[in-house]
């Protein structure tokens, strides 16, 4: 499996856990790239007329960003009942 496709598939199971939106995910993720690495992938995606993803991976960026996902995109248990602490 690519860097990328595990990047995608930690989204897509973190959004189906928390129930959170799909592109404010993203946007987050991308948000955090360009303050800690300094590397706005939405704008360079729109100067070259393709995805961020696109750019984050022509760029050598993918392995960044996968940290930087797996860092942000922690799912949690709840703690409930039954739930031993």
């Amino acid at each position: 499996m690519t860097t990328r496709a595990k990047v995608v598939r930690l989204h897509r199971a973190y959004c189906i856990a928390k129930k959170a939106n799909y592109q404010d995910t993203w946007n987050w993720l991308y948000t955090e790239l360009k303050y800690r690495h300094n590397f706005d992938a939405k704008v360079r995606a729109k100067n070259r007329k393709c995805s961020p993803l696109d750019v984050i991976e022509q760029d050598g960026m993918m392995q960044v960003f996968f940290v930087l996902a797996s860092d942000l995109l922690v799912i949690r248990e709840e703690q409930g009942p039954g739930t031993q602490h």
